[in-house]
Parts: structure tokens; C-alpha cells; sequence
């Protein structure tokens, strides 16, 4: 085994490729006027607000045992989101299919 093979795990490499990929995604919705780009109880929120729903999302930062506390999370967020995704709407630019 390679002295590298003794430190680093799939683990730690899984962690750090999540980690990246959340940050990029983070840093790709701050670009847009409406996001809601945040951290708050485990969870890192990168909503762009575009009528494109695979463009916002909401991460799990880190494990998580009780499925019931996620949904507790996610939905407390909701209407925030559901405000933002309302005004989108709204506005005559927005992009409808």
C-alpha cells in the first residue's frame, strides 16, 4: 500500500467531492438576482429561483439518522422558497413551458 492509500479513505474522498460539488453549485446560484444561498442546520441551500427546478436545491450537508427531522428542515425552508419561486412567476420575464 502507497503512503497515500494509509490516510486518505472513499470516505474522506467522498466527502471533499460533495463538499466541491456544493460550493460550485452554491457559487452558481448566487449569480442569479433572487437566490437564497445559505447554511442552516445541516443543510446548504443553493436556490436560484429559476423556473428551471433542477437549478434549485437544497443539500444535506452531512449524515443524517431521523428521515422525520430532515423533512422537519426541508419544509421549514418552504416558504421562503415558495416566495421566491411566486415572485419569479410573477415577473413578465419569467420562462414558462
Amino acid at each position: 500500500m502507497n503512503e497515500l492509500g494509509k490516510y486518505v479513505t472513499t470516505e474522506m474522498l467522498g466527502q471533499e467531492t460533495n463538499a466541491l460539488f456544493i460550493a460550485v453549485w452554491r457559487r452558481f446560484a448566487e449569480s442569479f438576482h433572487n437566490a437564497d444561498v445559505a447554511r442552516r442546520d445541516g443543510l446548504a441551500i443553493g436556490w436560484p429561483d429559476v423556473p428551471l427546478s433542477v437549478y434549485n436545491n437544497i443539500f444535506l450537508m452531512g449524515s443524517m439518522n431521523d428521515p422525520a427531522r430532515f423533512s422537519r428542515l426541508v419544509l421549514a425552508r418552504q416558504p421562503r422558497l415558495r416566495a421566491l419561486s411566486n415572485n419569479q412567476a410573477s415577473s413578465p420575464s419569467a420562462i414558462t413551458y
